[in-house]
Formats: C-alpha cells, structure tokens, sequence
C-alpha cells in the first residue's frame, strides 16, 4: 500500500447504501487503531518479517506484491477505515428493531445474515468493509448497542471496541482467573490501558510493563505494579526486576500486545503450566522459541483476534456496571487524520 499520504479526504463521497439486516449510524466519533497503520503498511503481509516502525522505514523498498490484510487475505482498495465507532442511528433496513434515533457503539466482528454464525467467515470493520472515517456507515443491525444510558463522552466510548475486544478476548482465550498474575505488555497502549482494569475485574494481579515516564499513569489506571521497559530487556534483568519491584520469581500469565524480544522473555518468566496470549506485534512478528522451554514447562499459548460471540455484550455491561473506564489519549478533527497517525505512531501517547 504505502505511507500516510495515500489516504486522501474525499469531500463528496455517496452515502451507504443499506442492506435488510443493516442500519445507518452518523458517525459522531471513530478510534484510531494500529490495525489501521498495520493495513496501510501492508504489516500484515506474511512478506514482512519487520517491526511496523521498521516497515515504514522500509517503504518502496520490500515485495512490491505485498498486500494483505489481518486475515492474509489481498486488501481490496479504495477503502474507508476506522473500526471504532460511537454515533446515531439515522435509517434502518427491514429487519427493524427499536434502534432509531439512538446513540450507539459497534462491535467491530461484523456478523452479517450471510455467515449464518460462523465467526470464521465475519468481515472486520474498515478492513473488509468499508468503516468509521465518514460521516455515514452501515453496519449489521445485530453489532449494534445502545449506549443513550451511559455518561461517558462519544470520543470515550469510540474508544472502546478494538482496545477493549481485544484484550477481553485474550483473557478468555487464556482463561485468566482470580489468583492469576498477568505480565501486561504494552500497558500504555489502548489494548495495555484496557487490559488493566479487565485483568482486575477478574480479581487477578496486574504488572504493568511500561517507559519509565508512564509509571505512575499507570498504577492510577489500577496496575498492581509496574516496572519500566528499560528493565525488560533480557531475561536476567526483567527476573530481577520482578524480584525487587514485586517479590516474585513468575507469573501465571503473559499478555503480549508489542510481540519481538518482549515475547521472547516474557515467555522465560512463566511459571510451570503458564499462559502466554498474544494479540499484536508492532515490535517485531518473528520470534524464537526454545521448544524445551514449552514442552517442559508445559506452556500454553494462545492467540487473540477474533472475539468470542459474547464478548461485546459483556464490554457494554462492564461500561454500565463502572467495571470499565474509558482513557482517551487525543482528538483529532477527521481533516488532521494524518497528523494524528503520526503523533500515533510516536507511541507516546497513554491510552
């Protein structure tokens, strides 16, 4: 694909057409994910064997071939982006239900009619379909949730399905329980942010890995811990680290959302029987792994893309129940969305 200035602001664009089992939502605010970059980048192309930073470096100088999306699939363009979407319903299709006028979010694994339930065969959100980065889209009626109750801001609840999806679903996946102890990378991040306080909602410690600037934003955001990245480096160093800032020799648990040489020695610090669940890996896709260390440490590992088929609803009741909270790093107006990738990229935003 290539660099930010390939995405270009069109004025006069038509508005979507709807299907039966579709509705029509003006977007009033839409989050901006890595997965957008990602897809810009053509990250996802199995061509790529680089850090995204790497590969913005790299641009004009790879497989010119290289294009896919998350799925491995060949992206399709023009292509409006943004999976994360707080609006108004405007217009239904004939499959009505009570949602007009309402203010709602959307749950970003689109389940049209046509995937008759299989969740192997659902599109995501400004990746295959066009998404939020307009002023209208259409999405299946059955992703869509009224919010007109809850007192958080548009901007705060369009930050919440790609962050908050995807970490929920890598504490399904890895089965995270009371008593667990969970090494969060990445914590400052919109997956790390959200992973804090759904890691304690399921009564488990949380260590927050984290730049030494960041520290303190994140033991306020709920993290039991934190240690700066500086300290993760190699394995001896990270294991002294955890001894002296946490009194521990382990964890039950690795939720990896950077991937390189962080996956490498998280991996080291599981305890017998631990967890590593991965749902990114902007600093690095290629790793190495000692299989010994999985065999007879007898790990499990896990990935965390498409969600489990309840997993919105329970992010809608955690928001009402006050189990989740929002954390809005910035607002762009959608004229500045490069200026905002760029910032974005800088990775020193927290949220």
């Amino acid at each position: 694909h290539g660099s930010l200035d390939r995405i270009k602001l069109q004025s006069k664009w038509p508005v979507p057409e709807l299907r039966e089992d579709e509705c029509l939502i003006k977007v009033h605010a839409c989050g901006l994910n890595n997965t957008d970059i990602n897809t810009c980048l053509s990250w996802y192309s199995r061509d790529v064997e680089t850090s995204v930073d790497q590969a913005y470096s790299n641009l004009g100088k790879g497989n010119p071939n290289a294009s896919a999306k998350w799925n491995g699939k060949e992206a399709h363009l023009p292509r409006i982006q943004g999976a994360d979407i707080c609006g108004t319903v405007v217009a239904l299709g004939s499959n009505t239900r009570d949602l007009l006028n309402r203010r709602v979010i959307v749950d970003p694994w689109l389940a049209h009619s046509s995937s008759k339930g299989n969740r192997r065969a659902m599109d995501y959100l400004g990746s295959e379909v066009d998404g939020g980065y307009a002023e209208f889209c259409a999405v299946p009626i059955s992703n869509v949730y009224s919010v007109d109750d809850l007192r958080y801001s548009d901007a705060e609840l369009a930050s919440v399905p790609c962050s908050a999806v995807a970490a929920e679903t890598m504490l399904h996946n890895a089965g995270v329980k009371d008593g667990d102890v969970v090494l969060v990378t990445g914590a400052s991040g919109g997956v790390g942010i959200s992973l804090l306080s759904l890691v304690k909602r399921r009564g488990a410690t949380v260590i927050a890995v984290t730049s030494q600037s960041k520290i303190d934003q994140m033991l306020a955001f709920g993290a039991d811990f934190a240690i700066p990245r500086e300290k993760t480096e190699n394995v001896e160093l990270l294991r002294e680290t955890l001894k002296q800032e946490c009194g521990l020799s382990s964890v039950t648990v690795v939720a990896d959302t950077v991937g390189g040489k962080m996956a490498e020695t998280g991996l080291q610090m599981l305890d017998q029987r631990g967890r590593y669940v991965s749902t990114g890996a902007i600093s690095g896709a290629m790793v190495q792994l000692d299989l010994r260390l999985l065999i007879y440490r007898d790990l499990k590992l896990f990935g965390a893309a498409q969600s489990h088929a309840s997993c919105f609803a329970d992010i809608v009741s955690y928001l009402r129940r006050g189990e989740f909270i929002p954390r809005v790093a910035a607002q762009y107006p959608l004229e500045r969305l490069h200026e905002a990738m760029t910032e974005f990229r800088k990775k020193k935003h927290v949220g």
